[in-house]
């Protein structure tokens, strides 16, 4: 979400585009800061890690459905 564009449809993900997440990010922490900041590091130091690198296999396993 913050660093890096949110996963794409075909990874499961919402295909939103970078301005969509923020909002949605910035939505989230108005009420929740720890819940936002938990998101924004589960999807950047997480998901898109795998996302990029990941083997075949680990992105079944470890990426959204």
């Amino acid at each position: 979400m913050i660093f890096d564009l949110p996963p794409p449809k075909e990874s499961g993900g919402q295909g939103l585009c970078v301005t969509e997440s923020m909002r949605l990010l910035e939505a989230v922490s108005s009420s929740s800061p720890w819940l936002g900041e938990h998101l924004a590091a589960v999807n950047t130091y997480g998901l898109s890690a795998v996302e990029r690198c990941g083997s075949p296999a680990q992105k079944e396993k470890y990426l959204p459905r």
